[in-house]
């Protein structure tokens, strides 16, 4: 099923949103917020395959997608008041979020500062501890891709199927992915939507710790975590050690492990294991 495409200008820009809820249907909404990178095709694969008991609704980040790119309010606060503007346009009261990455820094605060909007959390591969220098490390080198320019689009989805950002097998879900990632510049050249200013921008925006956060998250809450590096040994966002201290945060919230994924694996393309637990999660929590 393709998502219905909507648009919602919030005070400050405009937001591009996918909804996958079929037409006229009783399924529960799962409003999902994605990575620092990515955009709202990242969980084409997830939303397609918890229809039609749970209908997803995705938004591109300001500055990703097919979303506006505003010079000003980057940082976690001010996305949060774009969900919060989001769920009032879809006359959405309360939600069952899922964020990946800083997705899941969004939807912790978003949970925190709106309690009554949030009933279940779900974080794919959170930041819960400051990453390592390794695997901050190999962040960034995922992150220069956003730099290069391409003469065409077939040279630039070679250079992507060589990332170890996706997942072995592509299909549908990366390549619907992938199309929203990649912007056509003027003479046929090929580049990255989101800019380089932009993820500045957002590294440099300040937020209060999740120390102070987390404590006020009422949102049952269920944390997956990636087991597997990204491109070497020992850089993974979130080690089984850190996952344990920082889950003691929280009032109620468990942690998963997904064997064979990494930080991005875990929800690009199909991630059959990350859906089984998203969708075993909303059961027993019903």
């Amino acid at each position: 099923m393709e998502p219905r495409n909507q648009s919602v200008t919030t005070a400050r820009c405009r937001l591009e949103v996918l909804d996958w809820r079929p037409s006229g249907g009783d399924a529960a909404a799962l409003f999902c917020i994605h990575g620092i990178t990515a955009n709202a095709r990242a969980f084409t694969g997830i939303a397609t395959h918890l229809l039609p008991e749970v209908g997803c609704i995705a938004v591109d980040l300001c500055g990703r997608g097919g979303s506006d790119n505003p010079v000003h309010g980057y940082g976690v606060p001010g996305h949060v008041a774009d969900m919060l503007e989001v769920l009032d346009a879809l006359e959405l009261p309360c939600v069952d979020v899922v964020g990946w990455s800083l997705g899941s820094l969004i939807a912790m605060y978003l949970a925190a500062r709106a309690p009554e909007r949030v009933q279940r959390l779900i974080l794919l591969d959170p930041p819960l501890t400051t990453p390592s220098d390794v695997a901050a490390a190999s962040l960034a080198r995922g992150w220069t891709r956003l730099e290069r320019t391409y003469p065409d689009r077939a040279t630039a989805l070679a250079a992507w199927r060589e990332s170890p950002s996706l997942p072995p097998n592509w299909d549908a879900a990366v390549e619907a992915f992938v199309d929203a990632d990649l912007l056509e510049l003027p003479g046929g050249a090929v580049g990255h939507r989101m800019s380089l200013e932009t993820l500045q921008a957002e590294r440099s925006a300040q937020a209060p710790p999740l120390s102070s956060v987390i404590p006020n998250i009422r949102a049952q809450t269920l944390i997956l975590r990636a087991t597997d590096a990204l491109s070497v040994e020992g850089d993974q966002l979130l080690s089984a050690e850190d996952a344990q201290r920082a889950v003691r945060l929280f009032s109620n919230a468990t942690v998963q492990d997904i064997p064979g994924a990494n930080h991005y694996t875990i929800t690009l393309g199909t991630p059959m294991s990350t859906i089984t637990a998203i969708r075993a999660f909303l059961i027993s929590t019903e």
